[in-house]
């Protein structure tokens, strides 16, 4: 992660700019810094923004930042978003992620995950089992065989230009009980013949949680 060289009142001032190239500078600070104190800051660039095509990095940025800090204030906005349900959607991914995140009681709770998989295309879905992994989420044993099930069911895995889908999903396992339905997952997984779900399958079978916090 890269360290910031910049003042925080500079940062500030950039963020309340009305110049978009400032916008998008500031929030590459903020972001790439992990500056969560500036939250309430990225979360009214969001509103302005979120209606913006043209501004998806800024979105797409703010809203990873957003879910990090459990910004409760921008659920309405990710709610919206999910259901929309953009099949391939990068915003969309980070808006299941943060949604998930920020509605996590304790790293054992899927119920958000649970609920976006219900009706998710790809993206929702994806950045849901994301969220997985990013937090090191351990369900019980019957919610993670409803899981896997429901991926193992689920069509396409991955698409031309995507992640496999099932990669959140891959390193979560990493701190799992090693029983016959993990063990199929994963080796379904390192059988896939992509190159980076099976790099991860092989780190979380080994027991160690490898990096997803893109």
């Amino acid at each position: 992660m890269a360290k910031n060289t910049v003042s925080n009142e500079a940062i500030k001032e950039l963020l309340g700019s009305e110049k978009k190239s400032d916008l998008r500078k500031g929030v590459k600070l903020a972001v790439n810094n992990e500056l969560v104190d500036f939250a309430d800051d990225l979360f009214i660039i969001l509103k302005t923004s979120i209606s913006d095509a043209k501004m998806w990095e800024v979105n797409y940025d703010i809203i990873r930042l957003l879910g990090k800090a459990k910004y409760h204030q921008t659920i309405p906005i990710l709610e919206d978003i999910c259901k929309k349900n953009e099949d391939h959607d990068m915003v969309t991914s980070a808006a299941a992620t943060a949604l998930s995140r920020i509605r996590r009681a304790n790293i054992n709770d899927v119920q958000e995950v649970q609920r976006l998989l219900t009706f998710g295309k790809f993206a929702v879905i994806d950045g849901a089992l994301r969220s997985m992994g990013i937090d090191k989420v351990i369900p019980n044993e019957n919610e993670i065989s409803e899981i896997i099930g429901f991926i193992n069911a689920f069509e396409p895995k991955i698409e031309r230009g995507y992640a496999d889908i099932r990669e959140g999903l891959a390193v979560a396992s990493a701190g799992w009980t090693k029983n016959e339905t993990v063990n199929k997952f994963l080796d379904d997984c390192l059988q896939s013949g992509d190159s980076a779900l099976s790099k991860l399958a092989k780190s979380s079978m080994s027991g160690k949680y490898a990096d997803i916090d893109y």
